[in-house]
């Protein structure tokens, strides 16, 4: 039987688990790029206003603040999320209060031992906001945006493969051309943000209270996990992946993995260094503010990666996809 104490602990840790703090999140619905932004968020209410231009729909946005804030705050606090991201608007924003009751373990141990039984708990309440994020296609530059990676042994100069990639830098997909370069593909994707940050099937993320991510796990059947990500940030710039620690098993017999992360004056990423129970190098060349080419090291082996952009002229076919999937959804 539990002792009285063990029991205060889990029930004052279990009232803790349940309270929220601020955070930001949502939910990328384009493919296409985000880059630069006028200087101000329009805002188009439900049955009041639409946008003047044609536009695309880009995230939905969440917002939830401790304490209580009315319409116009909420919108705002909002507005300066969507800036952060570089959108031009929202559209339908909607806004709503929650409460939730919350305690201490101090408020927990004196409601137990309490004689009178006087309930200590308290109230929080929540501000929560939702809207859809959207950017005028005028505003839309491709010029910027990786297409595809060419994969060489730089040795031997061999066509080895190709990383091809969404218009917003996301991996779509790799093609191999053999074993050996099917082998560097997949340890190259298996590390890659994409997948560890902003692969959504199977896993759950937990945010700081900016927003940022902290801890993302994968599971298999909702239940056993496969795989935790931890991520640390630069203290001066938070916005700077340091390190990414990957356990894969963490339940069973954990296999873990450590990518570093280094920049270059202009706060652009210029290698990264996986190690541990895996080993990968990439080192990142610019010219003319554009990612030029990149030295992957794998196993012994050196490979190049020569990097084309997609064109401004590809934008009206990437806009149709966007809306035929918009259709069938």
């Amino acid at each position: 039987m539990y002792s009285k104490s063990i029991i205060i602990v889990l029930f004052a840790s279990f009232l803790l688990s349940c309270t929220r703090s601020n955070f930001y999140e949502h939910q990328l619905l384009s493919s296409l790029p985000v880059n630069g932004n006028t200087q101000q968020i329009d805002v188009f209410y439900e049955g009041e206003s639409s946008p003047p231009k044609d536009y695309i729909e880009y995230y939905n946005l969440r917002l939830v603040k401790k304490g209580h804030f009315n319409d116009e705050q909420m919108v705002s606090f909002l507005k300066q999320e969507a800036l952060k991201k570089g959108l031009d608007g929202l559209m339908d924003p909607k806004k709503w209060d929650e409460t939730e009751e919350s305690a201490t373990f101090f408020d927990v141990l004196a409601t137990i031992t309490d004689p009178d039984d006087i309930d200590y708990t308290s109230t929080v309440n929540y501000s929560i906001i939702e809207a859809k994020g959207i950017r005028y296609i005028e505003n839309i530059d491709l010029t910027h945006s990786l297409k595809a990676g060419k994969v060489y042994d730089m040795t031997t100069n061999a066509y080895m493969g190709e990383i091809r990639y969404l218009p917003n830098g996301l991996i779509s997909e790799t093609i191999a051309e053999n074993d050996l370069s099917q082998m560097l593909m997949d340890t190259y994707f298996k590390f890659s943000e994409d997948h560890l940050l902003y692969e959504q099937e199977g896993w759950q993320t937990l945010h700081r209270l900016d927003g940022r991510i902290d801890v993302r796990r994968k599971y298999r059947m909702n239940d056993w996990i496969l795989a935790r990500v931890r991520v640390k940030y630069n203290g001066n710039k938070p916005e700077q992946i340091r390190s990414i620690r990957v356990t894969e098993n963490p339940k069973k017999t954990p296999i873990i993995s450590r990518i570093v992360y280094q920049y270059d004056a202009q706060n652009r990423p210029i290698s990264r260094k996986v190690s541990g129970a895996y080993q990968l190098t990439e080192t990142i060349t610019y010219e003319n503010n554009k990612i030029k080419s990149a030295q992957i090291s794998h196993f012994g082996k050196t490979y190049r990666v020569d990097y084309s952009f997609y064109k401004q002229s590809d934008l009206q076919n990437l806009i149709s996809k966007v809306e035929d999937i918009s259709t069938e959804n």
